[in-house]
């Protein structure tokens, strides 16, 4: 009631079953409807984190690797697919490209990759239709593969750039 029903759930993880052809088929973020809620207890053998339905502009992907970030708009909503949940791939109608995210909110994720003393960090977030960021998580091993492949980005050259660079990790212990 209080977000008039616009509610989702997402898996704690990541769920597959065959349908009736035999296919494989993945559950990743669905809308909660309301006779969803008819059986309450059901709940408690099901764990899942359920939140506010937050109507999306586009989906955002920041990967971060040591001082450089990467932010990548994903036109999610592009497409009945994947409007739910990015995961849903459909790449021939959903763009990918570089987002210009602002300094404000690069700050800010460079801050949370410092405070979880991480130095890789995979954060989706949703950009709102009045341009509000939203953020949704951070994964600390997010892949980040199928982003450099659609977009040019070149995160495995920082993650290798990281990984021989002992100054920032002489940094990290002043910090």
């Amino acid at each position: 009631n209080k977000h008039n029903g616009l509610i989702i759930q997402k898996t704690i993880l990541a769920q597959f079953a065959q349908n009736e052809e035999g296919l494989e088929i993945s559950f990743f973020t669905e809308p909660v409807k309301r006779e969803d809620l008819k059986n309450l207890v059901s709940l408690i053998s099901s764990p899942a984190i359920y939140q506010q339905n937050i109507i999306k502009k586009y989906d955002i992907r920041v990967t971060v690797v040591g001082n450089q970030i990467f932010p990548v708009e994903i036109h999610s909503q592009n497409s009945e697919k994947s409007k739910q949940d990015f995961r849903n791939y459909d790449i021939e109608n959903t763009p990918y490209k570089e987002h210009n995210l602002p300094e404000p909110m690069k700050e800010k994720c460079f801050k949370l990759l410092k405070e979880l003393n991480l130095v890789y960090g995979a954060i989706d977030m949703i950009l709102t239709p009045e341009d509000d960021y939203i953020f949704l998580e951070i994964n600390p091993s997010g892949q980040y593969g199928w982003i450099q492949g659609l977009t040019g980005l070149p995160i495995t050259e920082a993650i290798a750039d990281l990984l021989i660079s002992p100054s920032f990790y002489k940094e990290r212990k002043k910090a």
